[in-house]
C-alpha cells in the first residue's frame, strides 16, 4: 500500500489568523472545506515539497516539511 499523505490536526487559538498564515503566507492550496458555511474548517494541500524546511505557525507550533523521494521505503506501508 503506497503512503499518499500525512495529516495533522491543529486547533488554533485564532482560526482566521491561521487560515491567513497557511493560505496567504505559505501559499498552500485549499484542498477541502467543511463544517459551517460562515466558519468552515479547512484542509490545506501541501503538494510536492522539494527540501526539508522548518516553519512555525501563528500559535508557535513547529512544523517540518520534508520531501520523501519517489522509491524511498517511507512511501510504502511495511505492515
Amino acid at each position: 500500500v503506497e503512503v499518499l499523505s500525512s495529516r495533522i490536526l491543529l486547533r488554533p487559538a485564532d482560526l482566521g489568523r491561521s487560515r491567513h498564515f497557511y493560505r496567504d503566507v505559505l501559499g498552500l492550496a485549499v484542498y477541502r472545506e467543511f463544517g459551517p458555511a460562515l466558519n468552515p474548517a479547512v484542509v490545506f494541500f501541501l503538494g510536492q515539497g522539494l527540501l526539508e524546511m522548518w516553519i512555525e505557525d501563528p500559535d508557535g507550533v513547529p512544523i517540518v516539511l520534508v520531501e520523501v523521494p519517489v522509491g524511498h521505503p517511507l512511501r510504502r506501508d511495511q505492515r
